[in-house]
């Protein structure tokens, strides 16, 4: 489960299994490195198989001719390493027979026909799966009509043997005949008229049969023809064949001038040739896993592929690494958040100490300017409260002059008021304490005071005058 997340995340599990048959060649191998071989009875050929918009290319053939036991493998290995190459397609040129059969019947799908022919290939038949053979059909396209071919089982197993020595995993092993049928059949049916016959030839082989609107006709053809016998085979499969008037569908990848020898017979075909300007037609159609309904493999052993995930689930990666990095930017701004909050809080924290210490300041400042405002204060109360001492004196002594005998006298300044406190002690009898004391109060109303409280205490050998004043503010 855990490898299976971390292919998902990376993107991997998109990518399909190389041996899962019911993904087409071209999108196994978009990005891999692939070889073709085509196997005939005596000798091989290898080429590398590119992509290009889902259609195949190859580079020049090498030919291997069978000789010692294994040499094959040691070839093909060595064509592989040039390559970069671990998985090999297989184009099976030699060791069958075919057939028309008119009890085919389809599956749904592609992969249900695959499973089908690899497992049950009796519910496509339309009959019993004979002992050591296995098939492949060309299928008609609206009718159960279908060329069946049949392919020994051993000859399959000596050629996946082959392969595995060389150190290769076989992912297409297909009938170059069949897929070029089927691919006539899926890309260029439009072609074919009432009785159309249909010609291949190559360095090795000759096939025919006859393609119908609602049939398929009887096949012939001769494999791994000698190249001094070519020409004579070709004309033998084409007085066969050839009716006036019928339409050729031709392909012709060898030295012999087929269209040529058409013409010489004065029978008026018409020639349609869908693969010319193609190298390598069979090998082309065998790559080009064009089919979108009918699919096979000859491969004689079972292949698990793994499962992959389809093209509709690449958002999981894409939400995947987009939470990623949605996580990682939004670290990256809060620890750059937490980094600038902490240089602006040392920032604050350097401004509040300093802003304390100048309210330290400020208040020892303050404390100064209050405590010289209250002297001042003070200072202006004293002045503006203070009578003229002196002529006050003065004239209180006057009032007191010649009348009884003044044992003191004191003057208290309320502080923060306008106000003072007259203190008179005298030595006297009543009568003339009371006439001194209302000459007293007399001078002080003259001079502006006003009297708010007024009290006469007896003393030892006289009276105390207890006057408090309100000073006039000059």
């Amino acid at each position: 489960m855990i490898r299976e997340t971390i292919a998902l995340a990376f993107a991997r599990s998109f990518t399909p299994d190389p041996v899962d048959r019911k993904v087409r060649l071209s999108e196994r191998f978009s990005k891999r490195p692939l070889i073709a071989v085509t196997v005939h009875e005596n000798a091989l050929e290898a080429s590398r198989v590119t992509f290009i918009d889902d259609n195949p290319t190859f580079s020049e053939t090498e030919l291997f001719n069978f000789g010692e036991a294994d040499s094959e493998a040691a070839f093909i290995r060595a064509y592989a390493a040039k390559h970069d190459a671990t998985e090999v397609a297989i184009n099976l040129q030699f060791g069958f027979t075919a057939m028309v059969s008119n009890r085919v019947k389809l599956a749904g799908s592609r992969a249900e026909n695959l499973d089908q022919m690899q497992y049950n290939p009796e519910k496509i038949l339309g009959e019993p799966e004979q002992m050591r053979l296995k098939h492949a059909l060309a299928t008609h396209p609206t009718h159960n009509f279908a060329l069946r071919f049949d392919f020994q089982r051993g000859d399959l197993d000596r050629i996946a043997s082959v392969m595995a020595k060389a150190n290769l995993n076989v992912v297409h092993f297909h009938c170059g005949m069949v897929d070029l049928i089927n691919f006539i059949i899926a890309r260029h049916w439009k072609e074919v008229s009432a009785e159309t016959a249909f010609i291949f030839v190559d360095t090795r082989a000759v096939f025919t049969c006859l393609l119908e609107p609602r049939a398929l006709g009887q096949p012939g053809f001769s494999m791994d023809t000698a190249a001094q016998d070519l020409r004579e085979e070709v004309d033998s499969r084409l007085t066969e064949i050839l009716r006036p008037g019928r339409r050729v569908i031709l392909i012709n990848d060898s030295p012999v001038d087929v269209a040529a020898m058409i013409a010489e017979r004065e029978t008026n075909n018409e020639i349609v040739t869908p693969l010319d300007g193609i190298a390598l037609p069979e090998l082309h159609a065998v790559c080009a896993d064009t089919s979108d309904h009918y699919a096979y493999d000859l491969h004689p052993n079972e292949q698990r592929a793994k499962p992959f995930a389809p093209r509709s689930y690449i958002v999981v990666p894409v939400l995947f690494w987009t939470l990623i990095a949605a996580s990682g930017l939004c670290g990256v701004v809060n620890s750059y958040r937490r980094l600038r909050a902490e240089s602006q809080l040392n920032e604050l924290t350097q401004q509040k100490n300093a802003i304390a210490l100048d309210m330290m300041a400020l208040a020892r400042q303050t404390t100064g300017f209050k405590a010289k405002d209250d002297l001042a204060h003070d200072l202006r109360d004293w002045l503006a409260l203070a009578p003229p001492t002196q002529g006050f004196w003065i004239k209180i002594t006057e009032a007191l002059r010649s009348r009884l005998q003044v044992q003191n006298m004191s003057i208290d300044r309320t502080p923060g008021q306008p106000q003072m406190r007259l203190v008179i002690t005298v030595s006297s009898s009543e009568k003339e304490a009371n006439e001194a004391f209302n000459q007293v109060s007399a001078v002080l109303g003259k001079e502006g005071y006003k009297t708010i409280d007024f009290k006469t205490y007896t003393v030892p050998n006289g009276y105390q005058y207890d006057h408090l004043l309100n000073v006039p503010v000059n």
